[in-house]
């Protein structure tokens, strides 16, 4: 008899919550695109004839061969969302594809001189199958209608990349205040030459055809969910039905769509809900399937193998609910209640608010800090109870990962009164994004990581305009650097005298070191970033077009100029693990230590299973790069640390991924007679699949998406043992 496999697959978020987690310095190449816009070519698959747009999945989207991409892509016009002019909305997407390729996703701002103007979605989105068949993935760009609703979302192939390839493109939502107000109709996208467009049918449909290519494949519905899977491992969540105290699994085979012809007649069913209910000690003795019910969560997890495919139909299963009322600003500035919190929850935290704090597991060595993730003040991790209470519970240090960078500084009106009365350098700032957080450390006891000063990105084009006009010429090099003086005295002022002692520590600079190649200049001998994104189309570097390569200097001096005395500086970059970067940084470390301007160095340390290879052994490992850095007398904060993953199939590796990391720092410690004077490590996330984040699902944290510790949890606990 064969055996089946229900693969659940995986939806991954590009940025706003984590900062910098990448692959190696390889940028794809992005040509510049036409302006033309011909009717798509919508052809539904089959005879079904659904009613309505919403009756379809997904748009399928196909590429010709033998083209290189230059006026490949397919536009969704903003007009077709229906929103209102005057706000920031965050647009969502899930793109999925069978090929590794590389998908940018940007919007295009028509202005009305007919001028065109990208907002690019963090770069490219690249899919990684090293583990997977096939892979979904959920990004997000933001959507400023403050000043200009026209235009489009383009989502683009990348040059170079000549062969025939397709990709599906779903929910294409549009939310504002994290509250879902507009979902695109497929119909609207508008293929560009080289382009085609098909909208397929829920396999629900009588005349559904499985997409042809070399593995049989079908597309799967869980709940509001649609997969295409294939022969290969998984696992699946789902709420189990109880019938006289036995809980049943709903099935629903398509065996039209998938061929399956055997299935085992002896298994339990109940005829209950219009659909099959196969019982879940049934499929468990009969297929070897091995399942776990909780009684408590109501959550059965299957994890099985097919041989060739199946479609299951079945309802998802539900995130419990935060506590409510959410914590206000007010709640913030009175410390945590960690039984108040495990009492009134909907989660069980009997195990993530008990026993050892991890921060204590380390405080012989270094600060175990975490990041505060959201993208504004409606859904930053600190309003949940449950979030706020494990970060106090289990770090002394903490992070933002977006609400202290210039885009959420900056005051744009402001700054244009104080130019357009005379001060082109008068940047003006505001604060409430960050205080609630600064709040929250100073009622806990918790220290900070101010994350970033300066950086290339998430900060608006408009501060580089004159007269912070958008669309402006660019402003002198004078006046940016004078702006740019303004701008850190009053950040480090403001923190300084509002919350002395709190932020101990501040990252500069960040990323302005890269080795790509045509992206760099290096005549001061350390690859001085001039621009970032795809190579055929790269995006300019604002700091090093207006200032020139000694942007990090002035950056350093004024922090320096205006930071308290224990305050300590530093540089922060992802890939140092790289040797050819590793060994730029170095000599711009070595640049800023000679004038006294730099503390320490912030190792982004965002790793999946196999990247970047091993972090033990070889030029380019995290070894090599901690005794680099360790060899300048520099303190080392290993930032922003993640393992990827794709599913909890891999949560064992991942845990072991940890668990060397940890081994690695804890061997390389001072205080262990090693050569690293490592003071702080920060994870850049808490939790899986983010409380605020809506479908959202990654699997890179220490607590999964129902708050309990993962293997990866226990795994850094014990990484302490091999000191014993």
């Amino acid at each position: 008899m064969k055996k089946f496999v229900i693969p659940l697959f995986i939806c991954l978020l590009a940025f706003v919550f984590a900062g910098c987690n990448r692959t190696p310095e390889v940028a794809p190449a992005e040509a510049q695109a036409e302006t033309s816009t011909p009717d798509a070519v919508i052809q539904p698959v089959g005879t079904a004839q659904p009613d309505a747009v919403e009756d379809y999945f997904a748009l399928r989207v196909d590429f010709e061969a033998g083209r290189s991409g230059p006026q490949d892509f397919v536009v969704l016009p903003i007009a077709a969302l229906g929103l209102e002019a005057g706000r920031v909305y965050e647009l969502s997407m899930r793109l999925h594809s069978p090929d590794e390729i590389s998908i940018l996703v940007r919007r295009e701002i028509t202005h009305p001189d007919g001028r065109s103007e990208w907002v690019h979605n963090r770069e490219w989105q690249t899919v990684d199958f090293d583990e997977y068949v096939y892979w979904w993935a959920e990004i997000s760009l933001p959507l400023d209608l403050s000043t200009n609703p026209d235009g489009n979302i383009q989502i683009r192939r990348p040059a170079g990349q000549a062969g025939a390839f397709s990709f599906y493109v779903t929910d294409v939502i549009a939310s504002y205040g994290g509250e879902e107000v507009s979902r695109a109709g497929l119909a609207n996208f508008v293929a560009l030459d080289g382009a085609s467009l098909t909208l397929v049918a829920d396999p629900g449909f009588p005349d559904f055809v499985p997409p042809p290519g070399p593995k049989t494949e079908v597309q799967l519905r869980v709940g509001d969910l649609v997969f295409i899977v294939s022969g290969m491992r998984g696992t699946l969540d789902v709420a189990p039905v109880v019938i006289d105290g036995v809980p049943y699994l709903p099935l629903s085979f398509i065996s039209e769509a998938t061929g399956i012809t055997e299935f085992p007649d002896e298994l339990q069913t109940a005829e209950e809900y219009g659909h099959q209910m196969v019982s879940l000690y049934s499929l468990t003795s009969v297929l070897g399937i091995p399942g776990e019910w909780n009684s408590t969560t109501q959550f059965i997890r299957i994890s099985v193998e097919i041989d060739r495919v199946s479609a299951v139909e079945v309802e998802p299963a539900q995130q419990p609910d935060a506590i409510r009322p959410l914590r206000t600003l007010e709640d913030q500035r009175v410390p945590i209640d960690f039984e108040d919190v495990k009492t009134r929850s909907d989660f069980d935290l009997s195990r993530a608010l008990s026993g050892p704090h991890l921060y204590q597991t380390f405080e012989d060595f270094f600060s175990l800090g975490v990041s505060l993730n959201g993208i504004n003040l409606t859904n930053v991790s600190i309003i949940s109870h449950e979030l706020a209470a494990l970060t106090a519970y289990h770090f002394n240090s903490i992070t933002y990962s977006n609400l202290m960078k210039p885009d959420f500084l900056l005051d744009h009106a402001n700054s244009m009164a104080n130019a357009q009365a005379g001060d082109e350098t008068a940047v003006a700032v505001h604060f409430h994004n960050a205080i609630p957080g600064m709040e929250f450390a100073k009622a806990n006891g918790l220290m900070m990581r101010g994350h970033t000063l300066l950086w290339h990105t998430q900060t608006p084009d408009w501060f580089f305009r004159e007269g912070f006009e958008a669309g402006g010429e660019l402003a002198s090099r004078e006046v940016m650097i004078a702006r740019l003086e303004s701008y850190i005295s009053q950040v480090l002022d403001f923190f300084q005298t509002y919350y002395p002692g709190i932020i101990y520590a501040w990252d500069v600079v960040n990323e302005a070191v890269t080795t790509a190649r045509g992206q760099y200049n290096n005549e001061r001998g350390w690859h001085t970033r001039t621009h970032h994104g795809p190579s055929d189309n790269p995006i300019s570097n604002r700091w090093y077009e207006t200032v020139g390569p000694d942007y990090v200097r002035y950056a350093f001096t004024f922090a320096r100029r205006y930071a308290d005395p224990d305050v300590r500086l530093f540089y922060n970059d992802y890939n140092t693990f790289q040797r050819d970067k590793t060994m730029a940084i170095v000599n711009l470390l070595t640049y800023l230590q000679e004038h006294d301007l730099v503390d320490g160095m912030g190792m982004q340390s965002a790793f999946g299973l196999q990247w970047p290879g091993s972090l033990r052994t070889g030029e380019n490992s995290v070894v090599q790069a901690i005794e680099a850095f360790s060899a300048l007398g520099l303190e080392l904060h290993m930032s922003e640390h993640t393992v990827r993953v794709g599913s909890p199939d891999f949560f064992e590796r991942q845990a072991e991924r940890y668990r060397e990391f940890f081994e690695i720092v804890l061997e390389m410690h001072v205080n262990n007679g090693g050569p690293a004077n490592i003071t702080n490590v920060t994870f850049f996330g808490l939790m899986d699949n983010y409380l605020f984040y809506a479908g959202f699902e990654q699997y890179y944290w220490l607590f999964d998406y129902r708050l309990q510790p993962k293997p990866a949890f226990y795994a850094v606990m014990d990484s302490i043992s091999i000191l014993e």
